[in-house]
C-alpha cells in the first residue's frame, strides 16, 4: 500500500504538470511543422481540423530554397551570431579584469557563487582572489549558502574586538 500511495503521489506531483509543462513547450514547434507541410488555402479554411495535415505539401519549401534568398539569409544570420559572440566574450573579458581591479581597490566584501563546481571543469575565476570566500558546486544550495556564509563574515566583522584591559599606572606623587 505505501509504494502505490508515493507513486500516485509521485504521478500527481511530478509527472502530471511534467506532462503539462512539456506538451506547453513543444506545442508551438509542432504547430510550426504542420503549418508548414499544409497548403496555403488549408491555413484559412475552417472546415479542416487545424491541428492535423489534411493535404500534405511541400511548396512552401521549394518556394523559400527557390524563390526567395534563404542561403542569403542564413549566411548573414551566422555571421551576425559568430561577431556578436566574439565581441559579447571579448567585453565579458575585458570588464571582469576591471570589476576585479575595483574589487581590489574598495574594501568590500562578498563571496563568490557558482552553482555548479568550476574548478572541476578548469575554469579560474578572476574575482575569486578578491573574495572573501567561495562557494562552488551546490546546485541552487549554493545561494544559501553563500548568503550564509556572507552573513556570518559581517557578523565576525562587526563583533567587538577583546581589548586588554588598560594598565593602570599609579602616578607617583612628587615629595
Amino acid at each position: 500500500m505505501v509504494g502505490s500511495e508515493r507513486f500516485s503521489n509521485r504521478l500527481l506531483n511530478i509527472y502530471l504538470p511534467l506532462v503539462f509543462y512539456v506538451v506547453f513547450l513543444l506545442f508551438p514547434f509542432y504547430w510550426m511543422t504542420i503549418v508548414s507541410f499544409k497548403p496555403t488555402n488549408d491555413l484559412f479554411d475552417l472546415k479542416f481540423n487545424p491541428f492535423w495535415i489534411q493535404r500534405f505539401t511541400l511548396e512552401n519549401y521549394t518556394y523559400l530554397f527557390r524563390e526567395t534568398s534563404f542561403s542569403e539569409w542564413v549566411k548573414n544570420t551566422i555571421i551576425v551570431s559568430v561577431v556578436s559572440t566574439v565581441l559579447s566574450l571579448a567585453c565579458s573579458i575585458f570588464a571582469g579584469y576591471a570589476l576585479r581591479d575595483c574589487l581590489r581597490a574598495v574594501p568590500f566584501p562578498y563571496v563568490e557563487l557558482h552553482i555548479t563546481n568550476i574548478e572541476k571543469r578548469g575554469i579560474h575565476s578572476l574575482l575569486a582572489e578578491t573574495a572573501v570566500g567561495m562557494v562552488t558546486g551546490f546546485g541552487m544550495k549554493s545561494y544559501l549558502l553563500g548568503l550564509d556564509a556572507m552573513l556570518d563574515h559581517l557578523a565576525k566583522r562587526r563583533a567587538p574586538k577583546a581589548r586588554a584591559a588598560p594598565k593602570r599606572v599609579r602616578a607617583r606623587r612628587a615629595r
